[in-house]
């Protein structure tokens, strides 16, 4: 019998192991997330909704990752706050991966807030922070070069 649940598990992770390399192909609306979960299947969903999640962050696949720890946010309450505060702080890192940098460090500050002793936190803000300068500097050098050659075009 524990063979037969070892085996039936396996061909069910397998199962969704399929079904993540099939994501790629799938459009996910996170605005349908306000739907909230039936509340006798809450922990359960959440749970493997943020499995989910961390299975798509490990794969490099962060807008899929994002989608899904959203629906972690949306729907974790006080009691469920270590996985509120991983969704928030995952979500920061996936935006560093896409470069979107300004949006990661708000993010990393809404951890901050929450519990400033959480993991890694202050690393990843000065990190967030650092791209945040950098992405500037170089969007001003490539405004005043841009603008430099414009002007030596005029006259």
């Amino acid at each position: 019998c524990i063979r037969d649940r070892v085996d039936s598990t396996f061909f069910e992770d397998r199962v969704d192991i399929d079904k993540i390399d099939q994501s790629k192909n799938l459009v996910f609306d996170v605005e349908q997330t306000d739907i909230p979960l039936a509340p006798e299947s809450e922990n359960l969903n959440i749970i493997r909704v943020n499995n989910d999640a961390e299975r798509f962050f490990e794969m490099g696949l962060y807008g899929d990752a994002i989608k899904n720890y959203k629906v972690v946010m949306k729907n974790a309450d006080k009691i469920q706050e270590p996985l509120y505060l991983n969704a928030l702080n995952k979500i920061g890192l996936a935006l560093i991966q896409l470069k979107n940098y300004e949006k990661s460090l708000s993010y990393f500050e809404q951890v901050y807030e929450i519990n400033p002793n959480y993991p890694n936190i202050e690393q990843n803000l000065k990190t967030s922070k650092y791209f945040v300068i950098s992405d500037f500097q170089s969007l001003t050098f490539r405004l005043r070069h841009t603008s430099i050659h414009f002007h030596s075009h005029l006259t």
